[in-house]
């Protein structure tokens, strides 16, 4: 996928999966080491003026963090979140989301992660004598404090190589024709993010509502085949070890057993 091209610590930088001068998401801003001005830009007119429009200039990614769509603000739940996840996370490493927490709904919540997420613990709207009325007395604070503490967790990986590891969906049509689409309530959403410098990485997976596979093996990216890898998912929390090169050619087994679930594995080179 081309993209613009400048440099980043001396060397060419692209829009795409990998940060290893041959092909490589661009990073922005203080965070990418950017120098100089924009030699390149390999975009097809269309490609150029659509990506122009949506504010997606250099100059502008470094001043910014566009916001992904919350699945309270469009009406069409988590798959929507996800799918912005999956088309941001393709053109730079900061962006952002925002969601009303929905008690003790951890799919909902690692639905809207992001680098950058905004979120209200509880209705803050209404008129100045209803304020503070929507806190629910049963709400589950420590149910809170363990997604904020899975988010600080995860979000340095946004900043790592993406590696989309289904077909991005968000298509509303139900179908049982093998030959198209599904809709996306039955479909799995994952991807991984994976930091070559550290050694380190994470995968998120989704097992939408109408979803009737509750274990998917995905062969990851990036990894050091010769090296072993310590995986952890932040649920059990019961690492084991696997090989590089079999979590690349086997793949990485993830089970989410109950439907409209979400998982997060944490994975890390073994020294």
């Amino acid at each position: 996928m081309p993209g613009f091209s400048t440099e980043r610590q001396g060397r060419p930088c692209f829009f795409t999966g990998r940060r290893d001068g041959r092909s490589s998401r661009c990073l922005a801003g203080s965070d990418a080491g950017l120098t100089g001005s924009v030699p390149a830009m390999n975009l097809p007119p269309s490609r150029l003026l659509m990506v122009l429009l949506a504010g997606m200039t250099l100059a502008g990614c470094g001043k910014s963090a566009p916001a992904g769509t919350g699945s309270e603000q469009s009406g069409s739940g988590e798959p929507l979140a996800q799918v912005s996840t999956e088309g941001l996370a393709y053109w730079r490493p900061h962006f952002g989301t925002l969601l009303q927490v929905r008690p003790n709904d951890t799919y909902h919540f690692r639905s809207g992660m992001a680098p950058g997420l905004a979120f209200a613990l509880f209705n803050v709207a209404g008129y100045p004598n209803q304020i503070g009325k929507f806190i629910p007395d049963d709400f589950p604070y420590q149910w809170m404090r363990d997604m904020v503490a899975q988010l600080k967790i995860v979000r340095p990986y946004y900043y790592g190589d993406y590696y989309p590891l289904l077909p991005c969906s968000a298509n509303s049509d139900c179908t049982t024709d093998p030959s198209k689409e599904n809709s996306a309530a039955f479909e799995w959403a994952a991807w991984q993010f994976n930091r070559p410098e550290q050694g380190d990485g994470m995968v998120q997976a989704f097992r939408r509502d109408e979803n009737d596979e509750p274990v998917r093996d995905f062969r990851l990216r990036g990894l050091d085949p010769a090296a072993t890898y310590e995986i952890s998912n932040l649920d059990t929390k019961t690492p084991h070890s696997i090989s590089g090169k079999d979590l690349m050619q086997q793949g990485l087994h993830i089970e989410i057993p109950e439907k409209r679930g979400a998982a997060i594995i944490i994975y890390k080179k073994a020294r």
